[in-house]
């Protein structure tokens, strides 16, 4: 694990930091920094247009307990719900009422940034959490998480391992962003959550199985055919189709492929979660040698995205009574 700032200032005065403690420190500090950020639902009369906002908060507020298996009338309060639904399901865990367990805790976090995204009189704001969260994440690397920003879809809480494992983890995400490989960042992001909140064999295995799905939607989208997998790639007519130019690179691939078959069908049963990780950081690999090798293959009249535009430059917050629209700078 990095080293942050804190850590090394910590190790100066011969103290530690407490894995735990600083869990909690984050759950108090995001309960703030949501109540802060998220200002135009806290107080919706502070804006112009405040019932457009009541309706977007109301329906934010639903769908995040069905979600969340809470009890919407017990934060149905026009004035006071919203701050009340923050201070019950964000301020901690292991408490009263709140997430059990800090995974659980972050497993909220994450279905809340995934609503919020959906609601774009918030983006503004959501964005400038997630920047501020990014940041706490940076300080903290104890924690072992990173929350990676996208320009089109809601903020994802992921691993972090090392600098090394972060980068790669960083840029296949990047490089999976056009919609065409929508259904290969799904698995992929779906296997990260999963070794994040790993506790088990079973777990890890999970993870491994995402991996190898995650490979075998790239196979489908680079090849045109829904009926091939990542087995597909290694035979005589088909390798040098996905960017091989050896049989020596071909293969380092077919071993990461066989290796995930023998944990998936229970053959290997000793293998731990730094195997995995090397799964995951070779899966990546294979992502990016597959996608860069076949770019060309993407229509030079669409962009490097999704149809969207990006939510910054001039996206705007809310406007407050009688002040100027905020507006995000270059």
């Amino acid at each position: 694990m990095i080293q942050s700032i804190n850590s090394k200032l910590y190790n100066r005065f011969n103290l530690e930091l407490n894995l735990e403690k600083v869990q909690h420190g984050f759950c108090k500090h995001m309960r703030t920094l949501m109540t802060e950020e998220l200002a135009p639902f806290v107080n919706p009369d502070f804006y112009e247009d405040p019932n457009e906002l009541y309706v977007a908060r109301e329906k934010v507020l639903k769908e995040a307990c069905r979600q969340m298996l809470q009890d919407y009338e017990s934060f149905n309060d026009h004035y006071s719900g919203f701050k009340n639904f923050l201070r019950s399901i964000f301020e901690d865990f292991g408490m009263l009422n709140r997430s059990e367990s800090f995974e659980e805790y972050l497993l909220h976090f994450q279905i809340f940034l995934n609503i919020l995204h959906k609601n774009k009189i918030i983006h503004y704001e959501l964005f400038s959490l997630a920047e501020k969260v990014a940041q706490y994440l940076e300080d903290f690397q104890v924690l072992g998480l990173k929350l990676k920003i996208y320009k089109t879809k809601a903020p994802q809480i992921v691993p972090s391992i090392s600098k090394f494992f972060d980068r790669d983890i960083e840029n296949t995400l990047g490089i999976l962003e056009p919609e065409k490989y929508s259904d290969v960042l799904k698995y992929f992001e779906e296997g990260l959550k999963e070794f994040l909140m790993a506790k088990g064999k079973g777990d890890l295995k999970d993870v491994v199985e995402d991996m190898c799905t995650t490979c075998d939607e790239l196979v489908k989208v680079v090849s045109g055919d829904k009926n091939k997998g990542f087995k597909h790639v290694f035979s005589k007519d088909e390798y040098k189709k996905f960017g091989f130019t050896s049989k020596s690179s071909k293969e380092i691939y077919r071993n990461l492929r066989d290796w995930m078959d023998t944990i998936k069908h229970g053959t290997l049963k000793n293998f731990s979660k730094e195997d995995v990780e090397m799964i995951i950081t070779l899966s990546a690999a294979f992502i990016r040698f597959v996608v860069n090798n076949n770019s060309f293959k993407i229509p030079k009249n669409r962009s490097f995205g999704s149809h969207n535009s990006p939510p910054s430059p001039l996206l705007c917050s809310p406007k407050l009574k009688n002040q100027i629209p905020i507006t995000v700078k270059k």
